[in-house]
């Protein structure tokens, strides 16, 4: 049988038509409807922005934004799993009275065709209507679903990498794409090269851009969750490269993009930290842009504070040689990955 784009699945429950959607789309606990998810927002309003996370918070497995949110009647996301490259999809609950009960309406649209992402939604229907008829009716899921999430919880640590929580910010991507709120510490810095919006994107977003001003060394994929790796020192250890596995966060070309970053090697507590950065894009002029770029998601004190401090001076660095970059040529590496070769205990 051929696949379709659109997956629908029914269930009568026995109670109110506002329990059941309290408990579709909580956010004060786990989900046990919805494989004991972690349902985390940015606001229950369209245009917020949804998660779910496993039981720990360790772990997303859902990133998505809110379409409709229509309490008691219709809830509608959009819905990516974390883990895989596929398209996103749009999960729509519907609610009504009927005799019996409360009909719940589960609609899956844009089910992309032949991935891993079909499979998943197409089977993953029924189970939470199910579990949500059995939630609200009895109190708890079944018994059977009760020991899977238990296997859940102990099998975590096989979950791919690219799934941690600290790839997927939430909330602290909220605050840069609001320029963070005045309590939220930020290094914000900005420069005009003349160059057009489009160009200095693909200069932000592909290994030769990069390694003309910012790295001698890069690899860049310029996706969600894509790799942002650059090398300051190519000959160190891995892991001790520079901006060692950092991820895209966001990307809208040609005005806008967002990547974790951690700290400099020589401050390790807080390189085991991440923190965001905004870039965006500005015509300004003729052939010109103007970047605007914010640094935020800091703690406090200690090295943190050195941190801070580090970054408040090589930003301004950076966008230096992004302007020299495109007035006088890309920056040539060659003494400098020399300097690096005769470094004393490489």
């Amino acid at each position: 049988m051929a696949e379709e784009k659109k997956a629908i699945f029914r269930v009568v429950i026995d109670g109110s038509q506002e329990a059941i959607f309290r408990e579709l789309t909580r956010t004060d606990g786990l989900n046990g409807a919805i494989f004991n998810s972690r349902m985390v927002t940015t606001g229950l309003k369209p245009g917020g922005r949804l998660q779910m996370r496993t039981a720990s918070g360790e772990h997303t497995i859902v990133d998505g934004d809110i379409v409709e949110y229509d309490p008691p009647r219709r809830f509608v996301h959009t819905h990516r799993f974390t883990q895989f490259d596929d398209p996103v999809c749009r999960v729509t609950y519907e609610l009504k009275p009927v005799a019996g009960g409360i009909e719940v309406t589960l609609i899956v649209d844009d089910i992309p065709l032949g991935t891993k992402t079909g499979k998943e939604m197409r089977r993953g229907g029924d189970f939470i209507l199910r579990n949500l008829k059995a939630i609200v009716e009895s109190g708890r899921p079944p018994f059977g679903t009760r020991l899977m999430y238990a296997v859940f919880g102990a099998m975590e640590f096989v979950l791919p990498k690219r799934t941690r929580t600290v790839h997927w910010p939430l909330f602290l991507l909220l605050a840069i794409a609001l320029g963070a709120s005045a309590e939220e510490r930020t290094i914000v810095k900005e420069v005009v090269v003349k160059a057009t919006p489009e160009t200095t994107y693909r200069t932000w977003t592909t290994s030769e851009g990069i390694t003309s001003f910012f790295a001698p060394e890069a690899v860049v994929d310029a996706r969600p969750d894509g790799a942002f790796h650059l090398h300051f020192n190519p000959y160190a250890a891995p892991g001790l490269k520079g901006a060692d596995d950092m991820r895209f966060l966001a990307l809208q070309p040609p005005r806008f993009l967002s990547f974790t970053w951690n700290a400099p090697p020589h401050l390790p507590e807080a390189r085991k930290q991440r923190t965001f950065v905004a870039v965006r894009l500005a015509p300004e002029g003729e052939g010109q842009t103007r970047v605007t770029l914010r640094h935020t998601g800091w703690g406090d004190g200690g090295e943190w504070d050195k941190t801070y401090q580090y970054f408040d001076r090589a930003w301004g660095h950076v966008l230096d040689n992004l302007r020299k970059r495109f007035e006088t040529g890309p920056v040539d590496w060659t003494e400098f990955l020399k300097g690096l070769r005769a470094a004393p205990g490489r």
